[in-house]
Order: structure tokens, then sequence, then C-alpha cells
């Protein structure tokens, strides 16, 4: 579902990732989509507030990580407790120790993953804005990838790095306790 803007206000926010190391034409891109999430269990909706896509290795990567994470009021990264995802998560603490970075678990394939996030998608409680100029440091190319993979994503195959940071932030958001603390518009860098 697509919206003006994203509501931050009085929102919970998280923040998921999908890390890659490589910079080669046919490397994976790091993802990090920030929700401003309101409510939970089968109410709770979600505003993309936020995307970074990168394709650099993590001492390139970091800094802009750091910068744009800040941008969020520092905002943990959620990333996933892989062999990967941990070496790559503290690779890019190592490069910038400001990085708040939290591990979660990879329960099931991508696929499986993918599924809570995407009923929320399809019953339009998960928005994007229609503008990349709505989000926090996001550009219109980051935007315009970002659902496109998504939408077109199937689990068999192709680009899946979208998907994976946005099933980790709605996981984290689902958690009886999350690990967040509320917005507010002045706290981001619109």
């Amino acid at each position: 579902d697509r919206c003006a803007a994203p509501v931050v206000t009085g929102a919970r926010l998280f923040i998921g990732g999908d890390c890659a190391g490589t910079d080669g034409p046919q490397s994976n891109h790091s993802v990090f989509c920030a929700l401003a999430v309101r409510g939970y269990g089968d109410v709770m909706t979600g505003d993309v507030a936020g995307i970074l896509r990168l394709k650099l290795r993590p001492e390139h990567a970091a800094p802009q990580v750091l910068a744009w994470q800040r941008a969020f009021g520092g905002t943990p990264l959620h990333l996933e407790a892989t062999r990967d995802g941990r070496e790559l998560g503290l690779a890019l603490g190592r490069i910038s120790p400001g990085l708040e970075i939290v591990y979660v678990p990879a329960i099931g394939d991508k696929f499986l993953r993918a599924q809570p996030s995407a009923a929320a998608w399809n019953n339009g409680r998960i928005r994007v804005p229609v503008d990349a100029r709505a989000m926090v440091q996001t550009t219109d190319e980051d935007l315009a990838a970002f659902v496109r993979v998504v939408t077109k994503f199937t689990g068999m195959g192709g680009e899946d790095d979208d998907v994976d940071a946005l099933a980790h932030a709605w996981a984290v958001a689902q958690t009886p306790e999350p690990p967040s603390r509320e917005a507010s518009e002045s706290d981001y860098d619109f």
C-alpha cells in the first residue's frame, strides 16, 4: 500500500538489515529498512520510514550505515544471527564503533521468514511512501528498487535482500516487548 508520508510520531521504530560483504557487479546489496510501527499482533501497522541500499565492502559501507542509523536517533540495526550476518555486523561495528547492532535468529528459509511481512504488505498494513523525499535519507532509486524487489519476491531465487531487511524489522516489531523507543518527527532528519 502506498502513502504520502510515513507516520512516525508516537510510533515504535525498528530497523532490519541484510548485509552483503562485496561490491562486485554480481554482488548482493546491503539493505536496511526502517519501519515506524503502531499497534501489536493482527492490527499492527508499519510505515516504511527509510531505506538504505548499498553495494559496498564493509569498510566503505560502515560510515554510511552509521550516518543513516543516526538519522533515526540511533535505533538499533537488527541483523540475522547467521555466521555471515554476525561476521558482517562485527566488521561494520569495528569500522564504525558507534553502530548499534542487535542479532536476531534466522528461523526457517527466506521465504518462510518473509511470510508475516508479506501478509501484512498484502493486507495494506505495511505502507510505503510514494515519494522518497518523505522518507529519511532515502533516494528515489533505493525506494524504487525496494518496492520492485519486495513485490516481485517469490522465494524462488532472484533478489531478496530488501525482503530480508523488511522481514527482520517486522519480526522484531512483533515481539511481546519490542526493543525500541517511541519516535517523534524531531528525532529524524527528513
